[in-house]
């Protein structure tokens, strides 16, 4: 019933970006993080996802090219292209990986990251006051998921949502393994992935409001800014997923190293010391939080990886790209191996983005990635925003929740923040030549 009604909606609001381009697309940026379905399925009918992604496009070109003649705007997006482009330019070279895996993979990862972002950013770039009904749109979404995810809690992590939706698309996983590895005891509160189909997206997407939120705090209401970055805080403890935790610390510790801001530094020490002797006196929560800082992995009960297993872990990337070190085994080399044999004996689930790169691109990947952060801060500081550190900091804990946990699809996520973000805090003086455009689309559609 939920995988129809999805799409259902999804029809709706695809119908909708012919009519109404803005409307559609907050409402799409609403379904991709609230419904975990990609696909249309009504009764015998089923259009894949990449139909899906391809008619939003096309309902982009239709408003913008063939009514007004608009010229994409593909600025901030730039740094991404030039990945992929670069990407797609070595897969030729590789020779560990079918070649046709890669080709498909790659065209599967732009239009999954891609597609969707890119219909965002120059609806926002044509209409650059909708913000405010993307802001609002993305509050809400936040609102709906932490919420949510505070819910599970009580469910020792059950998630009835994602069950019923396993268990009407089947799945690799089964809906009785996906129940106890939701319900994990070594957990505080099990695993909570609210609206997603696993927890590691759900942490990430704590992360991403975290900052987000933070953001935009001078642009709505105390009474919303406060119980919701609360809800998140608390989210980011329960939610059985530590590096959330750890990949907030480091987008915490770089914006308050860079932004220079006394007040927030001080605000924060004042929440970490009341915060640290709360938990404290908890027993449970401390030993859980404990097993961040436990190196080694014996001195606590919660299951993870160790930094001695890590070390093992990078020593396996090593063994593996031995015959290829700059090149590496082919783009997503990884999601090839674990298709086809599971597991790595060593590096197990390759549950970092540094041994991502390493197997798929060698050391030539690091070098892709440090042009393409680079870039993206360039950019951030380019672009006139009225706070480019914290634009900044969403980038920083992006890449280091996934140097803790691996890249499952995160990019999608993130740039879509990112894109909102960026235009919250861009500056009424930064593109008025963009400002033009959009009066004149609005005379012209009137």
């Amino acid at each position: 019933m939920i995988v129809s009604i999805a799409g259902v909606i999804l029809s709706i609001i695809l119908l909708l970006c012919f009519i109404n381009i803005r409307w559609g697309t907050v409402l799409f940026l609403v379904y991709s993080l609230l419904i975990p379905i990609a696909s249309i399925t009504i009764g015998t009918l089923h259009i894949g996802d990449n139909v899906v992604k391809t008619t939003l496009v096309l309902s982009l070109i239709y408003n913008f090219k063939l009514k007004h003649n608009y010229k994409f705007s593909w600025k901030l997006l730039m740094p991404f292209v030039v990945y992929f482009i670069i990407e797609i330019l070595i897969i030729p070279f590789q020779s560990e990986t079918p070649i046709s895996w890669m080709l498909d993979k790659w065209r599967f990862e732009i239009m999954r990251t891609m597609f969707g972002a890119f219909v965002v950013y120059n609806v926002l770039s044509v209409y650059p006051h909708s913000v405010k009904l993307f802001r609002n749109s993305l509050l809400i979404s936040i609102f709906i998921a932490a919420t949510y995810g505070l819910f599970l809690t009580t469910t020792g992590g059950i998630n009835p949502y994602i069950l019923e939706i396993v268990s009407e698309k089947g799945s690799n996983l089964d809906a009785e393994d996906l129940t106890t590895y939701f319900s994990d005891e070594s957990r505080l509160f099990g695993r909570i992935s609210s609206v997603f189909t696993h927890p590691m997206n759900f942490g990430l997407f704590i992360g991403l409001s975290f900052i987000y939120v933070y953001s935009v705090r001078k642009k709505i209401s105390k009474w919303i800014f406060i119980p919701l970055i609360s809800i998140l805080g608390v989210d980011s403890i329960v939610c059985g997923v530590r590096s959330c935790i750890g990949g907030l610390v480091v987008a915490v510790a770089y914006y308050l190293a860079f932004s220079k801001n006394l007040k927030v530094g001080i605000t924060a020490l004042i929440i970490g010391l009341v915060g640290y002797n709360i938990i404290s006196q908890m027993q449970e929560v401390s030993s859980y939080l404990g097993s961040m800082t436990d190196i080694h992995g014996k001195n606590s009960d919660v299951q993870g990886s160790s930094i001695e297993m890590r070390l093992n872990q990078l020593n396996g990337c090593l063994k593996e790209i031995q015959n290829s070190p700059i090149l590496g085994k082919g783009y997503e080399w990884v999601g090839y191996y674990k298709s086809n044999w599971g597991d790595h004996p060593v590096i197990l689930s390759f549950e970092s983005l540094i041994f991502v790169i390493l197997c798929n691109n060698g050391f030539l990947g690091f070098i892709i990635w440090g042009w393409m952060i680079f870039a993206i801060i360039r950019n951030n500081h380019k672009l006139q925003l009225s706070d480019s550190i914290v634009a900044d900091s969403l980038l920083i804990f992006y890449i280091a929740y996934s140097c803790i946990t691996g890249e499952y699809g995160y990019m999608q996520y993130y740039l879509l923040f990112y894109i909102c973000l960026i235009f919250d805090q861009r500056l009424k003086r930064a593109n008025p030549s963009i400002k033009r455009q959009a009066n004149l689309l609005r005379i012209l559609r009137t």
